[in-house]
């Protein structure tokens, strides 16, 4: 950086300053410096020197501008040479200069960049909370999830008898804990109007295993849960200040649920979250048949590793207590084992494919705006050649001039990265809005130093790919025009973008135009839940639903009422096995839904061989069931299943259940699944406390939100009801997570598309403004508008159809990671290619009409004029 005669100085002062400075160090005197630094003294002396060094120094500055060197050989790099920080300081400026004099060229560069950095940040910011911020835990790295396999095969939720198993076994775990993920809903009465608030059910080490502590009160005991102790429950944080509105002497009061009284131990705190919201937690009971049985499969294990434990020993040790169980259990055990997997592993798994293929978008879409950058910056080199001609000429070396132009870039990307940071708040909350992560608790992001971090790294990482290649064009002194060059490729992502969100877009069609098996247009659903205190029985039950369904019926714009323990798409779950009577060894697994006369006309499911559920199926009558034409098919093969006994493997043992109907396939869990086996059974012989109520309206389903509650009332004003919706868009939001990827991913597509419009325009509009002379000398000798039009809109078509081309090569192969989305059409369909080819030639085709009509304007008088 120095001149010969200072080098040597410089390097015996600091050689000095570093002698004292190591010697104060070991005499104790030196361990704070300056400002409470260690050694900053020296460093601050070591500035001041380069600070003298720097004003030592000459040059030129001549017509080289910042390029300017000394000495008999100007193109030399002599030891006169200005220091590093000075010269960058310098091409800074000159770097600022020059964007300022082609100030519209340059808007579109940041806001191009701007875009693509913004998408990036904010998926960047998104990536970083779901994959790399740890669990609000204590030690979360140590938190493993236990689940059930069956013959190698996953299940989410293991029984709760191997549980207890488990957990007394196996010395792997400081504790090993269990919760029921499917929420318990029950009634909250007493002070104010009743309420259905939602619950769930944890192991009494549950609290510990985790490492959560009570914002009040205490959490649950050993002690809790076991048969003959007090009901007892534990508050979330907004829970007791809704309710109760943050009543400290609630704790070690009591709550009203349904018709009971039970204790309330503690409040949770304010922040925790597990898997989704819920406002009371209740102790596992091991009394109970969901924890004690071992063919019923109903709780996630959350357990929390020994210090020193890896996951792999802590697997082996729970592969011999499953190897001792199958062996002590083989009705229920056989082939059965418990997978151990990392807390955050299994909390992160269902957002992994949609985050994964966004993420994919985003580069792309970065890609391309940096493609775009790009080409715009290279379609001044042109402009430039005579100035950076010159300068070369006047001894600037090749390196200089790169690094000049390099720094242009960088300052255009730190501008985009600026205004992109901004973007990317509100990139990603619509991200979010979209990826609904609830096991994580995430519904918003703030602004954070990863995000910030990403975007400084992002801006940098734009700048050099969107200014590199043409800085090393543009800094050859004998260059030609490399727009043709330099533009090829600019649409080729934004074509697989494209290509794979018209896939999911024809996919989302073809599943919302499928008929499920069931019509949802026009029903009314609603969900009630009996307080078993009030109606402890089947006849109480029944008494109950019967004069509600005759109120119901009764209401002006009913056309027809029904109740069911489950409704289609709505409400998973109710697996049984069934069998032919005296075929055992063909057990089936069907769907069990106990349903309300009137059912199957209600939501219009085909009767297609006996009868449905009617009222004279009661409480003395022969046990029956309709079957569904899945079940009828596999359970009685090749013959008619009317008349014959279908064998439930309930609760209680083996069931029998004469067969009175057969009635048509429906899709009971998710609309892209083949139909189920489902059994029908009437309610008025199986009556549970909750049911979901169906009304047929005559018009519009939502007027009748208000009569129902009115009627609910006047039957039993302690009877709440929850859950109130349009069952047309419960159908429809089963296809959320469906519809948030083919939305995502399509607004990912068009923002590319939209930069390469705007990337294309550009680039041809300063083509042409640098060429009118010669489109005048053109049309002076007689050239026709037209085809001068033509010249400039081949030349831009050029461009979009290599980038086209090489677009739908790469969609052919990036289109099969969307193959688990796809339903109704391939990965290569040809009506969605030859769409997207059309789509993109016609909008480029627009971004080139300016241009072109800027072209065919071209004044012959002036342009022989300067000739």
């Amino acid at each position: 950086l120095a001149p010969p005669d200072h080098r040597d100085r410089w390097l015996r002062e600091w050689e000095g300053e570093l002698t004292r400075w190591w010697q104060d160090r070991r005499s104790g005197k030196g361990k704070k410096g300056l400002l409470g630094l260690p050694g900053a003294g020296p460093i601050l002396r070591l500035a001041n020197l380069l600070g003298s060094a720097a004003r030592d120094t000459r040059h030129l500055r001549l017509l080289q501008g910042p390029h300017a060197t000394t000495g008999s050989n100007p193109s030399s790099n002599t030891a006169t040479d200005p220091p590093m920080i000075k010269t960058l300081l310098q091409d800074t400026r000159f770097s600022l200069r020059t964007v300022r004099n082609a100030p519209w060229l340059s808007l579109v560069t940041v806001v191009t960049l701007a875009l693509g950095i913004g998408a990036s940040v904010a998926m960047a910011g998104i990536l970083h909370a779901v994959f790399l911020r740890p669990l609000p835990f204590p030690e979360a790295e140590n938190l493993v999830v236990g689940r059930a396999t069956f013959e190698g095969e996953l299940n989410p939720w293991a029984a709760g008898a191997d549980y207890y198993d488990y957990r007394d076994e196996s010395d792997a775990f400081e504790e090993l804990a269990a919760i029921m993920p499917f929420p318990v809903d029950v009634t909250v009465s007493g002070d104010g109007e009743a309420e259905r608030v939602s619950g769930n059910v944890v192991s009494s080490n549950f609290f510990q295993g985790l490492g959560v502590q009570p914002a009040r009160g205490r959490l649950f005991q050993p002690g809790d849960g076991i048969e003959g102790a007090q009901s007892v429950v534990v508050l979330s944080h907004g829970f007791w200040q809704r309710r109760l509105g943050g009543n400290p002497q609630a704790v070690g009061g009591s709550l009203l649920l349904d018709g009971s009284p039970v204790t309330v131990l503690g409040v949770l705190p304010r922040d925790f979250f597990f898997l989704s919201e819920a406002d009371l937690w209740f102790p596992m009971r091991p009394d109970e048949y969901a924890a004690s049985a071992r063919d019923r499969h109903s709780w996630y294990l959350v357990g929390r590793l020994n210090q020193g434990i890896t996951l792999e020993q802590a697997q082996a040790g729970v592969d011999v207590i499953s190897l001792r169980l199958q062996g002590a259990y083989p009705e229920t055990n056989q082939n059965k084992a418990l997978l151990l997997t990392t807390l955050h592993r299994v909390l992160t798994d269902d957002y992994r494919q949609s985050i994964w293929i966004l993420t994919g978008a985003v580069i792309l879409v970065l890609l391309i705006a940096c493609g775009n950058g790009a080409g715009i910056l290279l379609a001044r080199a042109p402009a430039r050649r005579f100035e950076l001609s010159i300068r070369g000429a006047m001894g600037a070396p090749r390196e200089r001039l790169i690094r000049q132009l390099l720094m242009e870039s960088l300052g255009i990307a730190l501008a985009a990265g600026v205004v992109g940071t901004l973007l990317a708040l509100w990139f990603q909350g619509v991200l979010l809005k979209f990826l609904a992560m609830d096991a994580l608790g995430l519904d918003k992001l703030s602004l954070s130093l990863p995000m910030l971090a990403a975007a400084l790294g992002l801006s940098l990482f734009s700048g050099l790919v969107a200014g590199i290649y043409p800085a090393f064009r543009s800094a050859d002194t004998s260059l030609t025009d490399g727009l043709n060059k330099g533009n090829r490729g600019r649409g080729d992502s934004g074509a697989i973008l494209l290509a794979g969100s018209g896939l999911l877009v024809r996919s989302l069609s073809n599943l919302e135009t499928l008929d499920p098996g069931f019509h949802a247009q026009g029903l009314l659903t609603a969900e009630i839940q009996l307080p078993r205190a009030r109606y402890p029985d089947a006849a109480s039950r029944t008494q109950f639903f019967s004069a509600l369904h005759d109120e119901l019926l009764a209401l002006p714009g009913v056309a027809s009422a029904t109740f069911a323990s489950h409704l289609p798409i709505k409400d998973f779950g109710n697996v049984f096995r069934a069998y032919g009577q005296g075929n055992e060894e063909n057990k089936e697994r069907t769907f069990l839904r106990s349903v309300y006369p009137g059912y199957f006309r209600t939501l219009s499911i085909p009767i297609l061989a006996g009868r449905g559920v009617e009222g004279l199926d009661g409480a003395g009558a022969p046990n029956v069931v309709v079957m569904s034409e899945t079940a009828a098919r596999l359970i009685f093969p090749g013959e008619d299943p009317l008349g014959k006994v279908v064998m439930l493997d309930s609760f209680s043992g083996p069931t029998p259940l004469a067969v009175v109907g057969v009635a048509g396939d429906v899709r009971l869990s998710r609309l892209e699944e083949e139909p189920e086996a489902a059994l029908y059974v009437p309610y008025l012989q199986l009556p549970s406390s909750t049911v979901r109520v169906a009304l047929e309206a005559i018009s519009s389903p939502e007027v009748l939100s208000g009569s129902l509650r009115g009627v609910l009332r006047q039957v039993d004003p302690a009877v709440p009801l929850s859950r109130v919706a349009n069952f047309d868009n419960l159908v429809a939001d089963s296809m959320a997570e469906r519809r948030v990827i083919t939305l995502s991913l399509l607004l990912l597509s068009l923002l590319p598309l939209t930069l390469a419009s705007v990337g294309l325009f550009a680039v041809l509009a300063y083509h042409v403004s640098r060429r009118r002379h010669e489109m005048g000398i053109r049309l002076a000798l007689g050239a026709n508008p037209a085809h001068v039009g033509g010249l400039v809109l081949g030349q831009g078509l050029r461009l979009v159809w290599i980038g086209i081309g090489l677009g739908l090569v790469g969609a052919w192969g990036g289109t099969r990671l969307l193959q688990g989305l796809l339903f109704g059409v391939g990965t290569t369909d040809p009506v969605t290619f030859v769409g997207v080819t059309s789509m993109v030639t016609g909008v480029s085709a627009l971004a080139c009409a300016i241009p072109v009509w800027r072209a065919t304007r071209s004044d012959p008088t002036r342009a022989l004029q300067a000739e």
